[in-house]
């Protein structure tokens, strides 16, 4: 038939959509490029698929919107803890909080070298040989999330780091893969500062629809 494949071309990097027996003539109807399969065939062996949103609470976009599938990342998580009893230094005080005096911020980097799998709902590799619709990137990033791989223990850790801490991306460096000893660092150990420090106010706006105000943060 006209949709069997002749050569290894027309075959390589698919994705069979059902079971193919052995001897059996491969259908092209009944493969696809494998940038275009489920995104369980994208996972490595070995780990699992788990999705974390890429908007911080003032609405910015981790690294500014360049991420895309394939790409590798830094993972940081920043906690509120409680450590003045363990280490004599300053707190960091949160108002509202009604620990406000014992609270310290420390940033952690929890992961280095994770896989992004799909951004939003696009799984598809930069490289991929296939047809791409042109559409608004911040279309594509409305639902504010990235699927990453790691392995069953990570997804743990990932899971807990963000329902207690405040995640932050950053982007690595294409065919980097190094891991470097990091330890943990707060604003004593990282800037030197022995007074205790207040988080800033949100940042102040005015929205206008129809040329009238209609909402007003403080100035």
């Amino acid at each position: 038939p006209p949709e069997t494949a002749v050569n290894f071309s027309q075959v390589e990097n698919q994705v069979s959509l059902v079971t193919i027996k052995q001897g059996e003539p491969i259908m092209r109807t009944k493969i696809i490029p494998f940038d275009e399969s489920a995104l369980n065939y994208s996972i490595p062996d070995g780990k699992r698929a788990i999705t974390n949103g890429i908007r911080d609470d003032q609405d910015v976009v981790g690294v500014g919107g360049h991420l895309r599938p394939g790409m590798f990342l830094y993972v940081l998580a920043t906690f509120l803890v409680i450590t003045n009893e363990i280490e004599k230094c300053p707190a960091v005080i949160f108002p509202g909080s009604d620990l406000a005096g014992n609270l310290k911020a420390e940033t952690r980097t929890i992961f280095q070298n994770v896989q992004i799998l799909a951004v939003g709902r696009d799984a598809r590799l930069q490289s991929a040989q296939v047809a791409r619709q042109n559409v608004n990137f911040e279309e594509e990033l409305a639902n504010k999330n990235i699927t990453v791989a790691l392995t069953p223990e990570d997804v743990q850790k990932l899971v807990l780091a963000q329902a207690t801490g405040r995640l932050s991306m950053s982007l690595r460096k294409v065919n980097d893969a190094e891991i470097k000893a990091l330890d943990y660092i707060d604003a004593f150990r990282a800037f030197g500062i022995k007074l205790p420090i207040v988080s800033g106010p949100a940042p102040a706006y005015r929205e206008i629809r129809g040329g009238q105000v209609v909402n007003v943060a403080p100035f």
